[in-house]
This record gives C-alpha cells, structure tokens and sequence, in this order.
C-alpha cells in the first residue's frame, strides 16, 4: 500500500498565538480554549479571587505566561460611602511583569447582591477613571465588558431592611372607674345679715314662749302707755279714790 503522507503541524491562525495555552496555566489558574471561537478562558479557582476572564487567543502576547488576580482592599477614590468589590486583573510574563492586553474582553466573578455600578480604576492612583458596562447574571454572578485589563471594582444596590411589622397586643380591658362616693354639702354659715333677718326656732311643746321672734320691729309697748298716762295727767284728769265705808 502507497504510504500516506504525514499531515503537516497545525499552523496557526491570525486568531490564535504561536505557542501553546496550557503554558498559560498556572496553580489555581485553569485555562480551556473554544477553538471555534477564538476564545481563552481563564478561571481563577483561588477561593479570595474567583474570577472568570475570557479573552480571544488572537490578543494574548507570546510573552504571557500567566493571568494575576489579586483582590483590592484599599480605599478606591470616588467609591467613598458605597460598598463595593475590586480585583486587580493582569497579564504577567515569565518575570513578572504586566503585559498589556488591548481589545474586548469579559471578567467575571461572583457577588452576593445585586450591583448598580462597574468602574475602571487606575491602578497607581486608586481612583474611578471611567464607567464600564455590566450585567447581573444568574447564580449571582457579576459580567463586565472591558477592553483592557487592570483594576476593576463594582458596587452594589443599597436595599431598604425591612422592619417585621410587630402585631399590635390586644388592650387590656379596663376597670370601670368606682363611682364617687356623694358629697355632702355642708350649709354655708349665714352671713350676719342674713343670721338678723332669720326666724328663732319654734319653741318645744310645753315651754313657754319666753321671747318674742325678732321681727326687726322694736317693742314699743311700755313707752305706749306711759305717753298715754302723761297725757291724762295734763289734761287734769282723776281718777276718784273710792272712800271707806262707814
């Protein structure tokens, strides 16, 4: 039988580097390729930083040797009073050194709440630079659309706690109020004008009557008949003596 020719080696492809991929992997860093899509996957699977990166092979350098992900704990400026979460994402070569990578990429990681901002933030000074585009995915995932790596930081949605409403406690009934108990009126003292014109009591039965009421009427009986005795006397009035009887 005529002896088939060996296949020649893959050559590669504007969209695909020269050197292999899995010189990329490094420990907790997994590299997979869809060859169909031009597209390198890199995922961070270090417990601090979880982060996803997917990138096509035709932007990854010859000289990149492994993706770096590191969590930002500093202070990011223009971030002050929000909560949020930052990783720094480079492209390292052999010695360490960051590899610029240019063109469109996606980072994702997970996050616990929902996020209502993305921003690039200069690495030296630790400030917002710009806004990017991003996506609340499922599984509580977070997608952002970059076209370079360097620090990215996202910040979430500020939800409202909400206060359990507690159930009102019926009103203990009330004790009906013990009525007040009658006043006795106490007769106000008569003045003394009052205490002038006032009738005395009746006399009790079988006493004799040893005073007249007070009428406010002055008893001018005795000066009566003494000005009628004077009178009789001016007039030359007698009265005749009964003589003795023989």
């Amino acid at each position: 039988d005529p002896e088939k020719p060996t296949p020649d080696p893959e050559k590669p492809t504007p969209d695909q580097p020269a050197v292999e991929l899995p010189l990329y992997e490094t420990d907790g860093v997994k590299v997979t390729v869809d060859k169909e899509k031009g597209i390198a996957r890199f995922e961070d699977e270090n417990g601090d930083t979880p982060v996803v990166v997917e990138v096509p092979t035709k932007l990854l350098d010859k000289n990149i040797k492994m993706l770096k992900v590191e969590k930002v704990n500093e202070t990011i400026k223009g971030l002050e009073g929000k909560e949020y979460q930052g990783y720094e994402i480079t492209f390292v070569d052999k010695d360490g050194k960051a590899v610029r990578v240019e063109g469109d990429a996606k980072v994702t990681f997970p996050v616990d709440k929902e996020v209502d901002g993305a921003y690039f933030v200069s690495s030296d000074t630790k400030e917002v630079k710009e806004k990017v585009e991003f996506s609340n995915g499922e599984n509580k995932v977070v997608t952002l659309n970059v076209k370079h790596f360097s620090l990215y930081a996202v910040t979430f949605k500020v939800v409202a706690s909400e206060t359990p409403v507690t159930p009102t406690t019926p009103a203990t009934p009330t004790t009906p109020a013990t009525p007040a108990a009658p006043t006795t009126q106490v007769a106000a003292a008569p003045s003394a004008a009052q205490g002038e014109n006032k009738p005395a009591p009746a006399p009790a039965a079988g006493e004799a009557k040893e005073t007249l009421p007070n009428t406010g009427v002055e008893d001018v009986t005795p000066g009566i008949i003494g000005g009628i005795l004077a009178a009789l006397g001016g007039l030359g009035l007698a009265i005749p003596k009964k003589g003795k009887r023989d």
